[in-house]
């Protein structure tokens, strides 16, 4: 396998695409933190596919609402590719243009930039993406989620045309769930399911998430989450 392709799949698995997601969805949502409003994001994640080398990872991300209609975050964390490590870091915001309400759709544009480290490389910019997102209340407790970006790797020379859907269930009882969608132009498309649990309602949540690639190497990915809102 090429180091490129080893580089660029690492990005992929240790964040998601590589940041423009709502935890513990691959799918983005429409909600952006209001101003003074803070946010700390950490998961664990375990890749494998086929006979392909099994990947394991840990991301860590804060995120502020600084106002402007817009939030912003910066991340990092790393990959275990066999004996190999890989370092990224990334750089991630939501500006709302049309706010979600409870009965009120809400449009959003998400972006990022990151890059990585390879084993025995230099930190080098990667990836660039850019999306549009749409969250819509269709029911009580029931949302509906989409996005449709743009995305550039440069260690692949690649760029993607990016997609998702989302159907989340929410609960008075602190345990949301839902199912997702998700992929891209190039590669066969991914069908996950997450659950998030408030441990302290608006305050500290635990969250899994579980995913299948629709190709014949049946590409399994499982995260495991914590947030904490201050």
């Amino acid at each position: 396998m090429r180091k490129s392709t080893v580089f660029a799949g690492v990005l992929l698995a240790l964040a998601a695409s590589p940041v423009i997601a709502g935890r513990p969805f691959a799918t983005e949502d429409a909600g952006v933190l209001a101003a003074g409003e803070c946010e700390l994001e950490t998961y664990a994640l375990r890749q494998t596919a086929g006979d392909a080398p099994k990947e394991t990872g840990w991301w860590v991300q804060p995120g502020c609402g600084v106002g402007f209609r817009t939030q912003l975050a910066a991340g990092g964390g790393r990959t275990k590719v066999e004996s190999d490590r890989f370092t990224a870091a990334a750089l991630s915001g939501k500006t709302w243009l049309r706010e979600l309400g409870d009965d009120r759709t809400g449009v959003t544009l998400a972006y990022s930039i990151g890059g990585a480290k390879a084993p025995g490389g230099s930190f080098e910019h990667d990836s660039t993406a850019l999306a549009a997102v749409v969250s819509s209340p269709v029911a009580k407790h029931l949302l509906w989620h989409a996005n449709l970006g743009w995305s550039r790797s440069q260690a692949e020379r690649l760029t993607s045309t990016t997609w998702a859907l989302a159907l989340e269930r929410t609960s008075e009882s602190g345990l949301d769930v839902g199912a997702e969608i998700y992929g891209d132009d190039h590669e066969a498309a991914w069908l996950g399911v997450a659950a998030r649990y408030a441990l302290r309602p608006e305050k500290l949540f635990v969250d899994v998430s579980w995913a299948v690639q629709t190709n014949s190497a049946r590409a399994k990915q499982l995260t495991i989450g914590l947030k904490l809102a201050f």
